[in-house]
């Protein structure tokens, strides 16, 4: 196991593979000095607990990792009858694209966020926060 350098950050950690004795993982850093981190240090690995609490609402926060085995999710859509019965009984649902992602079709439900993996994770460790926007934009380059 090596250790980070003093300039180093760790800014992703994600486990790709696993078994019954151990995790592989991959861990992305960025090397810099003082405050010229375009993230804040321990943003992967420490929790920061939110100040203030907004009850109005019930949000969900739907996970399926990848490379851990999991039974459902990133391939052809089969997560997504679950994330539209999850998305029934709350006000806002947050999926990542392992959850409805399939070939042609992407049935997400109307009151789903749908955000990057790394996002989802910064959300729930309390480094960002989400705000719902009318519509997305999308760059398209093709060679």
């Amino acid at each position: 196991m090596e250790r980070l350098a003093p300039d180093e950050a760790l800014v992703r950690l994600v486990v790709t593979e696993s078994n019954r004795s151990a995790y592989k993982c991959e861990a992305t850093t960025v090397q810099g000095g003082g405050n010229s981190y375009p993230f804040p240090p321990g943003m992967v690995t420490t929790f920061r607990k939110r100040r203030s609490q907004n009850t109005e609402r019930f949000n969900v926060a739907m996970l399926i990792p990848t490379g851990i085995g999991a039974a459902i999710g990133g391939h052809a859509g089969d997560a997504t009858p679950t994330a539209q019965l999850l998305a029934s009984v709350c006000d806002t649902l947050v999926i990542h694209p392992n959850v409805v992602n399939a070939s042609d079709i992407n049935e997400m439900p109307s009151n789903a966020l749908y955000v990057e993996g790394s996002v989802l994770c910064r959300l729930l460790m309390g480094t960002i926060g989400l705000q719902p926007v009318r519509s997305n934009r999308v760059l398209a380059l093709i060679q």
